[in-house]
């Protein structure tokens, strides 16, 4: 996740379509979440709530990512979290993260799947 995975400008979901999305469906009836999705905000609130001073570097790295050939393969996928501290293995910026990280559950499937693709990229 090299790129900021903040969600921005969207068009609004059903509860319906979030229901039927394996992710997202088991967001919380009622969370913040599910009201940004159904609301279709311009941009998860978390964005908005982000202090100027962490904003501007990840616009700056947003103008000037290059995503990575994807071959079809989880490696080519895309790079390790720019927010992810190499020396602890910890957020820097746990507190902002955004929507993608706090829906995926801390050692679950999904996040031992991407631990496991980018263990070369990530320091012990």
């Amino acid at each position: 996740m090299g790129y900021p995975a903040f969600v921005l400008p969207q068009d609004p979901m059903t509860e319906e379509e979030i229901d039927a999305d394996p992710v997202l469906s088991k967001l919380p009836k009622g969370s913040r979440r599910r009201k940004d999705l159904i609301a279709g905000n311009p941009g998860e609130s978390w964005w908005h709530e982000l202090p100027k001073e962490l904003k501007v570097p990840l616009v700056e790295h947003m103008k000037n990512y290059v995503r990575p050939k994807y071959d079809g393969t989880l490696e080519s996928f895309d790079g390790p979290c720019i927010w992810l501290d190499q020396e602890t293995r910890l957020c820097k910026h746990h507190l902002h993260r955004p929507n993608v990280c706090r829906d995926f559950e801390t050692g679950c499937g999904e996040c031992l799947q991407w631990r496991e693709v980018y263990s070369g990229q990530i320091k012990e």
